[in-house]
């Protein structure tokens, strides 16, 4: 059990698959890669009607190899407030001093900050790119289960993304009625999931990774009838613990909410999941991708393995 973040141990070995995104292209350097790639990074030649069609024949032999698949469309969210102020201040300065205060006088970043207009417009162009790649003749799969970090940048960004599309903008709003179209509109089956394990690293003590409360939380995605992480505490314990993670305990962090976000998306083989840089990069280590940072508000779309240990079935 990951006693900081109340969830079990891996149950499975990740392994994200190469030849189907161009992020695992080795002659392509993702960070020449823009935030959405044309038709989301699909590699040239591939489909998107045979990635289904992988994924559902993979799945059917499920009960054969211990193995099982999913379509992960990780994102990144959109420019915060702290993003902003890093980017004024120089990572350098940013880490040894500005981080570590709630603001300068001009922008508050701490606690839990907000995404600005540009990380706002950010996730309103990922809902365009949705949109248009929903259109194609080679439409690409919508996701069926979603997945956030607790912090505010974050499930705003999966919101907006997603607005119009899956859910409507406005949740008293009838879904037929949005955009005054219903080809664009999927069936909800589970309501996105908040979870306390998405959130970024805990290399340092950034005012800006301190969440908030979670009635507020609670309170501010009520309306939407989002699920909010039933073991989240009412303060920030963890961020006011000195509680530190390494490379490799976020690695493994990572491990165990990816087989946790598994296990509550069995029967959904295509998911999303909106956290962070840090959270990202140790998501792609924990499947064995290309290590990198992702641009703000970036998606980056993972065909993924999971073997479960024999251990974990014993």
């Amino acid at each position: 059990m990951s006693t900081a973040f109340k969830i079990p141990r891996s149950k499975y070995k990740f392994e994200a698959l190469p030849a189907y995104f161009v992020y695992t292209n080795p002659a392509i350097p993702n960070d020449s890669l823009p935030a959405y790639a044309p038709k989301f990074g699909l590699e040239e030649g591939k489909r998107w009607k045979e990635v289904i069609a992988d994924l559902a024949k993979l799945n059917s032999e499920a009960n054969h190899t211990r193995q099982s698949y999913k379509l992960v469309f990780a994102a990144r969210h959109g420019e915060g407030v702290h993003n902003v102020a890093e980017a004024k201040y120089g990572t350098k300065e940013w880490d040894a001093k500005w981080s570590l205060v709630k603001g300068d006088g001009e922008s508050v970043w701490g606690p839990d900050p907000p995404l600005t207009k540009v990380g706002e417009g950010q996730a309103i162009d990922a809902n365009g790119k949705w949109q248009k790649e929903l259109k194609d003749q080679d439409p690409v799969p919508l996701p069926t289960m979603f997945f956030s970090s607790p912090m505010i940048r974050s499930a705003r960004t999966l919101q907006l993304t997603y607005d119009g599309i899956v859910w409507p903008a406005n949740p008293n709003e009838d879904k037929s009625t949005v955009q005054g179209t219903t080809s664009l509109i999927a069936p909800l089956e589970t309501r996105p999931h908040i979870l306390e394990c998405l959130r970024e690293d805990f290399k340092d003590r950034h005012t800006c990774d301190e969440r908030s409360k979670r009635s507020t939380i609670a309170a501010s995605w009520e309306p939407f009838k989002w699920t909010v992480d039933a073991t989240m505490d009412e303060e920030d314990t963890i961020f006011a613990s000195d509680y530190k993670e390494s490379r490799e305990v976020m690695t493994q962090r990572l491990e165990d909410a990816l087989s946790f976000v598994w296990q509550l998306a069995d029967g959904h083989d295509v998911i999303n999941i909106t956290s962070h840089s840090g959270a990202m990069e140790a998501l792609f280590r924990a499947c064995q991708h290309d290590d990198f940072k992702p641009k703000t508000g970036g998606i980056v779309p993972l065909f993924v393995r999971a073997t479960e240990q024999r251990e974990s079935i014993e």
